[in-house]
């Protein structure tokens, strides 16, 4: 978070997964941030709003129960 959001900088999407490698809590940091496709109901619901919210090749930010959240939406289905 310190940085990029406090800055009101935006997270460059060529640089997502090498500061997700770098800096995430989660586990999916060892795939650069990548939580493979998801649909509806399987996030936590600021996640998940935040995510479908976002449009494809976009960054945004969100906090759930979980922390805090930069999403990198690369791709959506229908």
């Amino acid at each position: 978070r310190d940085g990029w959001i406090d800055q009101g900088k935006k997270v460059p999407s060529s640089e997502f997964a090498s500061l997700a490698a770098q800096y995430s809590d989660c586990s999916s940091k060892n795939k650069g941030g990548d939580l493979g496709w998801f649909g509806r109901g399987k996030m936590v619901g600021p996640f998940q709003d935040a995510a479908f919210a976002c449009p494809v090749g976009e960054v945004t930010t969100c906090k759930s129960s979980h922390g805090y959240h930069i999403i990198l939406v690369e791709g959506k289905r229908n």
